[in-house]
């Protein structure tokens, strides 16, 4: 029996400009990544990991840097990852001091990640915590002031 999968693209832009923690990339016509999907850039030190933040036209997203962008030149190559940051969630992350984009800071053995991972953008509040919220009676009088 087939089973479906997600295919997932992984396009490929240029750097055009950096501002900081800012980029700006290019991409090919029709292949721009959506709002807030991960792109990573290969460094000489490793990976640096971006998050799309806004389609500027031209062919071309902006997108925020989530660690230095020391290094990072114009004509880099960028890819988009096809899915948000995501970061562990659950008993193995318990505890732990994670950074922006879910690796662990503390030099604590790695932990492996699960299929259960949270998204860094867009987590909503779980009705029980908006239902727990404490409640005030009535509001405290300026006569005891």
């Amino acid at each position: 029996m087939a089973t479906k999968t997600k295919e997932v693209k992984h396009s490929v832009g240029k750097v055009v400009q950096v501002i900081g923690p800012v980029l700006d990339v290019e991409f090919e016509p029709e292949q721009l990544p959506e709002l807030y999907n991960a792109v990573t850039v290969k460094l000489d030190s490793g990976q640096l990991v971006a998050e799309v933040e806004q389609h500027i036209g031209r062919n071309q997203v902006r997108v925020v840097a989530m660690s230095s962008t020391d290094g990072v030149v114009r004509g880099m190559d960028v890819v988009d990852t096809g899915q948000p940051i995501t970061v562990p969630v659950g008993k193995p992350a318990l505890g732990r001091i994670l950074n922006v984009i879910g690796e662990p800071v503390t030099r604590a053995r790695r932990f492996r990640r699960t299929p259960s991972a949270g998204r860094f953008i867009g987590a909503r509040r779980s009705s029980w915590t908006s239902s727990r919220r404490p409640r005030c009676s009535r509001p405290a009088s300026r006569s005891s002031i």
